[in-house]
């Protein structure tokens, strides 16, 4: 069953940040004074009731990526799931740059893919 609408004011909501959208592509920047993000994300089940999908990983070249949960098991349409993903720069990564990578949820019937797009910055 679908949630009803509700009136938002964004003045009172505040700011959020592009990395916390419930988008299915992720996009970070990492410095060196920041070089760990945690990105949250819900999924919605709306294949078969009964699913699991388990985590392919694809990282950005010098990120190591990492998911908690990196299983899936829905019991029921409409179920809703959270993941996080914790990007990190490793001693590899680009001074300055970007890094595509993905992740990609897989069942025995369906693959969700999610882009991950990295921007390297400097101090």
């Amino acid at each position: 069953m679908a949630q009803p609408l509700q009136n938002v004011s964004c003045a009172k909501a505040g700011k959020i940040q592009g990395k916390d959208l419930n988008y299915p592509s992720i996009m970070v920047t990492l410095t060196p004074a920041a070089p760990e993000v945690d990105v949250k994300r819900t999924v919605t089940n709306i294949g078969d009731p009964v699913s699991v999908y388990t985590l392919e990983v694809v990282p950005p070249e010098g990120v190591t990526v990492e998911v908690v949960p990196n299983v899936l098991t829905f019991g029921l349409v409409n179920q809703r799931m959270e993941f996080t993903v914790k990007l990190k720069r490793g001693p590899n990564a680009a001074a300055v740059g970007t890094a595509e990578g993905s992740l990609r949820w897989v069942s025995g019937k369906r693959s969700v893919r999610s882009p991950i797009a990295v921007l390297f910055e400097p101090l």
